[in-house]
């Protein structure tokens, strides 16, 4: 069976059309062929294609039949190719973007779109490469506005050129060095696993927003030398890390730009309260496995944090009493998977705030319910064998002080 469903270059869509007796994508040509995208799913005869080339977004004038081109040559040769006989001069020279998705797994990518022959507004959308073998032309990568290079064991270096958006690159051990060209648009930044990489690139560009960096352990223990504060638009940071970070010989500070709205931290010992304290812009914080957890909470967080998480804190007994007070914008608080947590104090939950989630805090026992605010509408615990018995529909202890609450849930029972 083949499927073909897809937009026309106005966005409206292509109903999607079943074939069961279509055997070849020939035989389904005449029946949508002036598409702006076209995807093509088959349990047979193509199966090598749903291992390379999952989606293919074409410009108007590419026929199914030249599709079908396409699909030939990846079956016979394990290669994706764009020529120009399978492009036609119309279709490059539009005044639309093209888009294309490759999906490259354990295949390599030896031709691309000429680009002396493609009008200068000619791009593509996406360019993953899971396990890709090597990558010989680099056209086709400096034309991706969204990059992901996943699993290519073979890639020592890299360097980024200026079309790129958005760059991912997930479990590339060997990967040691990452360069981005000078004028680079790239606006996010995701490195996970990357085990013999030292540094971030030199010069990465201002308009940075997004930067998450998992498990690279050589690069956030010499995070010293990022220089994150140079970059104004930086957003959001994200860090998982493996607990091995050190404090910074000499006493350098590590320093973050005030701009950042939104930060993860996981397993990262050497977090201090000073750091914190500088994020003035800071609204969203998530941390996770700090040992220091309890001390940074006794100091003050900045004070225009609406969202705080709390997870897999093992050494974390009970909210300070003052931690939270002074957050008077703060609207949701999460505590999850926190197992040596046994109370709240009456006097921790701000008045501002509107949602409370308790998850996994098996020797959770008290509620501060004196002290819950009359803003609070969500309610949510899970997995709290203490806590649940009193907070139980109309008979619990606490009932009658959440009562009040729009939203109560217990272990995904709406109350």
């Amino acid at each position: 069976m083949i499927e073909i469903e897809g937009e026309w270059a106005s966005g409206k869509t292509i109903t999607q059309v079943n074939s069961e007796k279509c055997k070849r994508a020939e035989e389904v040509g005449k029946i949508e062929k002036a598409v702006a995208a076209l995807s093509i799913s088959e349990k047979a005869p193509f199966i090598v294609l749903s291992k390379v080339l999952e989606e293919a977004y074409v410009p108007v004038g590419t026929s199914v039949e030249n599709l079908a081109a396409m699909i030939g040559n990846v079956v016979g040769n394990h290669r994706i190719s764009f020529s120009d006989e399978k492009l036609p001069f119309e279709g490059a020279m539009h005044n639309k973007a093209m888009h294309v998705t490759v999906i490259c797994r354990d295949y390599a990518i030896n031709q691309a779109p000429d680009s002396s022959k493609m009008n200068s507004n000619m791009f593509l959308e996406l360019v993953t490469l899971d396990g890709s073998d090597s990558v010989s032309s680099p056209e086709l990568v400096s034309r991706a506005r969204n990059l992901w290079i996943e699993s290519c064991q073979d890639l020592t270096r890299f360097l980024l050129t200026n079309e790129t958006e958005t760059l991912h690159i997930w479990y590339c051990k060997n990967l040691e060095i990452l360069c981005v060209a000078c004028g680079t648009q790239m606006a996010s930044l995701t490195i996970y696993e990357g085990k013999k990489l030292k540094r971030l690139p030199e010069g990465l560009p201002f308009n940075l927003q997004l930067l998450e960096i998992g498990y690279c352990k050589k690069l956030v223990n010499d995070r010293k030398k990022w220089r994150l504060q140079r970059l104004p638009s930086l957003r959001e940071l994200w860090i998982e890390h493996d607990g091995s970070d050190e404090e910074i010989v000499g006493g350098e500070n590590w320093e973050l730009p005030c701009s950042i709205q939104r930060l993860t931290i996981h397993n990262l010992k050497t977090l201090s309260s000073q750091l914190l304290k500088s994020l003035t812009s800071l609204e969203y914080l998530c941390t996770e496995e700090l040992p220091q957890i309890q001390s940074l909470l006794e100091q003050q967080l900045p004070s225009l944090l609406s969202e705080l998480g709390l997870y897999n804190h093992d050494e974390f007994h009970s909210l300070p009493t003052e931690g939270l007070q002074h957050l008077t914008s703060l609207r949701r608080l999460d505590i999850s998977y926190c197992p040596q947590l046994q109370s709240l104090p009456e006097s921790v939950l701000p008045s501002s705030l509107s949602e409370l989630n308790i998850k996994d805090c098996p020797n959770l026992q008290s509620l501060p319910v004196k002290g819950i605010p009359s803003s609070l509408s969500k309610l949510s615990i899970r997995n709290c064998p203490l806590l649940e018995p009193l907070v139980e529909f109309d008979k619990g202890e606490y009932w009658p002080e959440v009562a009040h609450t729009s939203t109560i849930e217990i272990d995904d029972d709406y109350l």
